[in-house]
């Protein structure tokens, strides 16, 4: 397996997790935005997986850049005018 594809894989599942974990850190606690915010790369990243050829055991290591990306980009300092803190 090619170094660069599993590189790539994990990359987007962490880059595209961080404005997403941003945006769920505004959210209500385990309402639908809430689970949205946490699955909605889902349709990015598995096809990408599938088409750049990356191997099943990889997997486990997407869902953990993944995480690692919710988790940066609800620390992140950044402030959104139009969103609120949910209560």
């Amino acid at each position: 397996m090619d170094w660069a594809v599993i590189a790539i894989v994990l990359v987007v599942a962490f880059v595209v997790n961080i404005p997403l974990g941003k945006w769920r850190s505004y959210q209500k606690k385990r309402s639908i935005k809430w689970f949205l915010g946490i699955h909605l790369s889902t349709p990015l990243v598995i096809p990408l997986r599938i088409l750049l050829g990356a191997p099943l055991t990889l997997i486990p290591f997407i869902i953990i850049a993944a995480i690692a990306g919710q988790m940066v980009g609800a620390r992140l300092p950044l402030t959104y005018p139009f969103l609120s803190r949910a209560k």
